[in-house]
């Protein structure tokens, strides 16, 4: 009976205690302030960035993902990064690499020039040939301007040859860019000569004489230095063009030029002592290799400079690996930020996009569409409110049998929505 006693009195007592415990809780607990794990940005960050992969999984299909915090130097995210996938038009930033790499030096690659070799007289006549030096611009559309140039000098008949110096003389072949789109120095050395003559007898300029091509470094049938009989120059310069590495750079990243990044691509290959577009991937290959020496064909595979081709393959990893080094190459990472890249809200193929949230203005990065795969890709630079710069890169490839239209615009939506998380 007495043992019987205690457990009564002992349980009581627990009981009280039990109660007096979970009273005092609901009395303090709700004015506690919520305590957050104890998590740095960079884990909150990576870890919203998680989420919204997460949440998009179904839809995007394949894809390759990799963010590189460089302020911190370390690794922010990353996603099936070393997966090697069709990066559209982001291979521009290969073929931007490339070039600074290779042609930073060579900017007469890009300058063309029209020449009278003779005497010109008064009534407007050549007693000589016109020469022209053609380059690898690829922003010359048409001799248009030349005409109009030797119209306003008076120009009326040659009495001699169109002699044309040029450095590209066969028809660039590209299946996927209409041969009627070329610029008209990659559409051979006949249709370069035609146009010449045309946009001439459209303002009733003729040349009486034939047409003669030389190679660029062949020895011309003239001397360019050579005087006239009263002791002047026999040559003129009647009209020339030029446009630097950077411009051209700048409008093939702000504007997806293909034409443009197909004709540096041709002039990497051609400047090796080469030439043809197979060359051109050798020589972009080989300006990784310096940087990326265990580089291999199957993390990045380079068929064209423009990304249309659906051969193309690069990784996420190693796209934001290039980037980190553009950013410490010389004048080319101030380039790509500050001209080149296209920027959220603002400039190129970004203008329209992440207007109004946070990642406007903070992303300079390159586009890439291929509706007929499907693929997307975005990759670039984000300055982030922390005051972090961030590299960044995302690759995705649908299946050939989504319709391409709809899944682009998922894809670019993830996209928006992602840099806006990294903004954040």
């Amino acid at each position: 009976m007495q043992l019987h006693t205690k457990y009564t009195i002992g349980t009581f007592v627990v009981t009280m205690a039990v109660f007096a415990a979970i009273f005092l809780c609901k009395l303090f607990l709700p004015t506690m302030k919520a305590v957050r794990p104890d998590y740095s940005c960079d884990q909150v960050v990576a870890e919203r960035l998680q989420r919204l992969v997460e949440r998009n999984l179904d839809s995007l299909g394949t894809s390759s993902i990799y963010v590189y915090d460089m302020t911190v130097d370390s690794v922010l995210f990353s996603y099936d990064a070393d997966k090697a996938l069709t990066p559209a038009s982001c291979q521009k930033i290969i073929t931007t690499f490339a070039a600074y790499d290779h042609l930073s030096d060579y900017n007469n690659a890009f300058s063309d020039s029209l020449m009278a070799v003779g005497e010109i007289t008064p009534a407007g006549y050549l007693k000589g040939h016109l020469f022209l030096r053609g380059s690898y611009d690829p922003l010359l559309q048409d001799f248009s301007s030349f005409a109009k140039a030797l119209k306003k000098k008076g120009l009326k008949i040659v009495y001699g040859d169109l002699v044309c110096q040029l450095r590209v003389h066969q028809k660039f072949e590209n299946r996927d860019i209409p041969y009627e789109s070329l610029p008209v120095l990659y559409k051979g050395a006949d249709a370069v000569a035609m146009d010449l003559r045309n946009q001439l007898a459209k303002l009733d300029i003729y040349v009486t004489g034939r047409t003669m091509f030389l190679n660029y470094d062949s020895k011309l049938p003239f001397d360019l230095n050579a005087k006239l009989a009263d002791g002047a120059p026999q040559t003129t310069l009647l009209h020339a063009e030029s446009h630097s590495l950077e411009e051209i750079m700048s409008h093939l990243m702000q504007h997806s030029d293909n034409r443009s990044a197909e004709a540096v691509f041709c002039c990497l290959g051609a400047n090796d002592g080469h030439g043809g577009s197979g060359s051109g991937a050798d020589i972009c290959r080989k300006s990784l290799k310096k940087f990326f020496p265990g580089l291999t064909e199957k993390q990045c595979h380079i068929v064209d400079g423009s990304g249309l081709s659906y051969d193309n393959r690069v990784s996420a990893r190693v796209l934001v690996d290039l980037l980190r080094v553009a950013h410490n190459y010389g004048l080319l990472g101030h380039f790509l930020v500050d001209e080149a890249m296209p920027k959220s809200g603002a400039s190129g193929t970004l203008r329209n996009r992440m207007k109004g949230t946070a990642a406007e203005g903070n992303i300079c990065a390159k586009t890439g569409t291929l509706p007929q795969y499907p693929a997307s890709s975005l990759a670039g630079y984000c300055q982030s409110t922390r005051g972090h710069l961030l590299a960044f890169a995302i690759i995705s490839n649908g299946p050939k049998n989504r319709a391409g239209n709809a899944y682009i615009h998922r894809a670019k939506l993830f996209e928006n929505e992602f840099c806006i998380e990294m903004c954040r």
